[in-house]
């Protein structure tokens, strides 16, 4: 995806916080607005892929229904976050050679 197109995607990339998108959202960008109405969902829920206090990656969890994500369903999405960045991390340098 090319960030320019979308403000949201920045956002998490830079604030490191979790975000989501419903369609009916009007203040919404139309960049996640768009994205929502190609991959025929309704929500999006966006949170930041971490490892060592810098952002690697983004995670995309999508809704078929237009709803505010949960407290809990929120929260996870952080933790998991947490969990797979240096998994991410690890996988993304070469092998050492033994």
């Amino acid at each position: 995806l090319a960030l320019s197109y979308y403000p949201t995607l920045r956002e998490v990339l830079a604030s490191q916080e979790v975000f989501q998108v419903q369609d009916s959202d009007a203040s919404a960008d139309l960049g996640e607005l768009t994205l929502l109405a190609r991959s025929s969902h309704r929500s999006v829920l966006i949170a930041p892929i971490v490892s060592q206090g810098d952002v690697v990656g983004l995670m995309m969890a999508f809704g078929d229904s237009d709803r505010a994500w949960t407290r809990a369903e929120t929260s996870r999405a952080r933790i998991v976050g947490h969990q797979l960045g240096p998994v991410i991390e690890a996988l993304a340098q070469p092998a050492e050679l033994v």
